[in-house]
């Protein structure tokens, strides 16, 4: 069985090594992220914009196939 990391859930496309750079946003503009994370059900600002990165990235249909391959494999379900 694969063993996944902490932060395994954001990180589906490998390890997660590289880094975007700081960038200053007003306190109104943290706030709200902060709010939509929360909402979305994120532990961490953190996590919320890894997964909206990894979406923009490299598109929604793409990440949710490979979170429903992830939940596929924990739930036992063979993949055809």
């Amino acid at each position: 069985m694969a063993a996944f990391s902490r932060s395994s859930e954001a990180c589906i496309l490998g390890k997660c090594t590289a880094e975007l750079p700081k960038v200053r946003i007003p306190e109104e503009t943290l706030e709200i992220l902060q709010r939509k994370a929360r909402e979305a059900g994120f532990g961490s600002l953190v996590e919320y914009q890894r997964m909206k990165a990894l979406i923009d990235a490299h598109g929604l249909d793409t990440i949710q196939r490979l979170q429903q391959s992830r939940l596929n494999l924990i739930a036992g379900i063979v993949e055809e």
